[in-house]
């Protein structure tokens, strides 16, 4: 992992430039994050993921692949503490579902302001999970059958489901 004292390293995964290079103002902004890359989705963005070696990975998916995260489980195979935030349209509890699944930490909405972002990304490189408040309280209606089915798609440490 990229490791500058004081600082947690961020890749920013994202098809549309404007969105990198804005997460990337505000990212660098803060004293306590810094951005060692950024790239849209292509076939090499794997080994330059692995090569700046971020702890946190703030990905927003291709709008066409409605939140497919199949390049989640290669990068964390390859970097097994890479926590991933990603950036979601809507609070979709089967696309978060899906997205836990893959191995995401935090999804925020793409309405959240910049200083949520900042907290995502600081909470998962602590090891604790984001979750929007529209898909708790999704999630805290299952029914307990519905409900231990997700938990047994999500990681036991800092589930992202309620208990």
């Amino acid at each position: 992992m990229t490791t500058i004292v004081g600082k947690i390293s961020v890749f920013l995964l994202a098809e549309n430039r404007l969105l990198r290079e804005a997460l990337a103002k505000i990212l660098n902004k803060k004293t306590d994050i810094i951005v060692v890359g950024s790239a849209p989705l292509s076939s090499g963005v794997v080994l330059k993921i692995t090569a700046s070696s971020p702890q946190v990975l703030l990905f927003d998916p291709p709008h066409n692949t409605r939140g497919e995260c199949s390049i989640i489980p290669p990068l964390r195979k390859a970097l097994p503490t890479l926590k991933v935030v990603m950036i979601g349209m809507d609070p979709d509890k089967e696309l978060f579902l899906r997205a836990v699944r893959d191995g995401i930490a935090g999804y925020v909405l793409k309405d959240a302001t910049a200083p949520e972002v900042a907290d995502a990304v600081r909470s998962v490189a602590e090891n604790q999970a984001v979750c929007p408040a529209d898909i708790h309280r999704m999630l805290r209606k299952l029914g307990a059958s519905d409900r231990l089915a997700a938990a047994e798609m999500c990681r036991t440490d800092n589930s992202l489901l309620p208990a």
